[in-house]
């Protein structure tokens, strides 16, 4: 009995420590249930609140324990609102689950970029709604984010789910170079996603040109003196 007390603990010590993909599949499991569970909540625009009425399909106990907190502690709700006994079962696990899906697990650092994405990324495309400011931001944000982790796992394609009309997968794809597919489930905005490329890509190859072809000037300027006098 004494010599298998050792073995014992090295089990329990190795089982105690996961890996790495075991506990990205315990979240991923964990997401997926919820999602299941609450779907029709994450699927919401705020406008549905005023015309769906939402609300009347909660349970009463979450109703009940949602009008109980200030706007203060609702604010903080879905960051670091003390999660509170009394509340239902179910929506504990629905406010822990979230933040802990949301949080993450240690701090990327964030890598400065060489030069900045083409003007034409965040132009006006006409015939398609163009990102707002807020939109444009997190676009900013986010791509160098995505494409500074698909380095350093060695991906080349990314998967953006909800594409919508393309912003961020325009600017991983033209800029940083990576295969991106992505899934849409409104046509419309599939087709909208599309024009923009191709308008993003025509106007980003005129500008390519154009520097080009000014270049190709320049050094001609410089070899020959009397054409580069004419030129002026």
């Amino acid at each position: 009995v004494q010599r298998r007390a050792p073995a014992a603990k090295m089990t329990e010590a190795s089982s105690s420590a996961a890996s790495p993909h075991a506990t990205l599949q315990t979240e991923a499991t964990s997401i997926g249930e919820l999602l299941r569970e609450h779907g029709s909540l994450a699927r919401g625009h705020l406008v549905s609140f005023c015309l769906d009425d939402p609300w009347s399909s909660l349970p009463a106990a979450w109703r009940e324990a949602l009008l109980a907190l200030t706007d203060a502690e609702l604010a903080r709700l879905p960051v670091d609102l003390p999660v509170r006994d009394d509340w239902p079962a179910t929506l504990q696990r629905l406010v822990r689950i979230s933040r802990r899906s949301c949080a993450l697990s240690s701090p990327l650092p964030r890598e400065a970029e060489a030069d900045p994405p083409s003007r034409w990324l965040f132009a006006q495309t006409p015939r398609v709604r163009n990102m707002n400011l807020k939109k444009a931001h997190e676009v900013a944000a986010l791509a160098p984010l995505v494409a500074q982790t698909a380095r350093r796992c060695g991906a080349t394609a990314v998967v953006d789910l909800g594409s919508g009309l393309g912003y961020l997968g325009a600017v991983l794809a033209f800029h940083h170079s990576l295969h991106v597919v992505g899934l849409e489930m409104l046509p419309a905005n599939v087709a909208a996603a599309r024009r923009r490329a191709l308008e993003i890509r025509a106007r980003m190859r005129q500008e390519e040109a154009k520097v080009s072809g000014g270049a190709r000037e320049g050094g001609g300027g410089g070899g020959g003196g009397g054409g580069g006098g004419k030129g002026g």
